[in-house]
């Protein structure tokens, strides 16, 4: 190629977000002729775009390029963190979730304080079941900022899949207290509170969340389980019928769980025959 072609090639390759390839074609260039004016600018500005140009590649879901591009910012400026933070959301979305990790290690070593890493590597040890140490890394953001509402809600969700449900009702309402509208948090109090018996909480809580999201099957079978913990059999009964019809070859597990809720309280009532039928169709396949 003549160095025409070079700088047109390096310059498409900037428009696909390409620049490792852009580098290239304009470093041949410039063998070519190191003082051409217009293959040195193209150079300066290649280094001016790398950052930007991951950050495009992430936001336009080419993932694995956003993972692996090169940082390119000055070590001392603020900014230069927010690209290995970016590469290491776009490992999650590969897949890659131990060098997700790793990157986010990295970052942490360098800036300690840098909550939205130890935020991403919260969710992320969430994601997979690695709970307690997601813990720790909630602390550590907590610690940096005691309001942070994401971490206060995400460390009650985390201690409701521990079962420790009373400790998981305080980060909960202490997140919903300071923002309202996390309609997510409703249901986990709901839950929490349906657990330990405090049945007329949880339907306050599960009440609201409907509201917000009425198609929520799960939600409407917590709401029957609250009705049963308090003998309110009928109301219980009503909620069940919607949640079997809607959940029938949709999400076998709530459904059959519906069904023997359903089949529970009719034995209660006496209604034995009804109650057999319910158990045995909750049997089949």
């Amino acid at each position: 190629m003549n160095i025409n072609e070079l700088i047109l090639n390096a310059i498409k390759s900037i428009d696909y977000g390409d620049t490792e390839s852009a580098k290239k074609f304009i470093e041949k260039a410039l063998e070519l002729d190191p003082n051409n004016t217009l293959a040195k600018y193209i150079r300066d500005k290649i280094y001016d775009l790398e950052p930007h140009m991951g950050c495009c590649n992430f936001m336009l879901g080419n993932f694995e390029r956003a993972a692996y591009t090169k940082d390119t910012f000055p070590e001392e400026t603020h900014i230069c963190f927010l690209q290995p933070y970016r590469r290491a959301m776009a490992l999650v979305e590969l897949g890659e979730y131990d060098k997700a990790l790793k990157a986010l290690d990295d970052l942490i070593k360098v800036k300690k304080d840098f909550v939205p890493a130890w935020r991403q590597k919260a969710v992320l040890l969430e994601t997979l079941g690695r709970y307690e140490e997601a813990l720790k890394c909630i602390d550590v953001i907590l610690s940096l900022n005691s309001f942070d509402i994401f971490a206060l809600y995400l460390k009650g969700k985390i201690l409701k899949q521990l079962g420790r449900f009373k400790e998981a009702l305080e980060y909960l309402y202490k997140a919903v207290n300071l923002n309202k509208d996390l309609i997510l948090a409703y249901k986990d109090i709901a839950y929490c509170e349906l657990i330990i018996g405090n049945y007329r909480n949880a339907l306050e809580w599960l009440n609201k969340y409907l509201e917000k999201v009425p198609n929520d099957n799960e939600a409407l079978f917590y709401l029957a389980l609250a009705y049963e913990g308090l003998k309110e059999d009928e109301k219980a009964i009503k909620i069940l019928d919607k949640v079997i019809k809607r959940a029938k070859n949709k999400n076998l597990l709530l459904y059959k769980n519906a069904i023997l809720l359903k089949a529970k309280i009719l034995e209660r009532n006496g209604k034995l025959d009804e109650a057999i039928e319910l158990y045995n169709k909750a049997l089949e396949k």
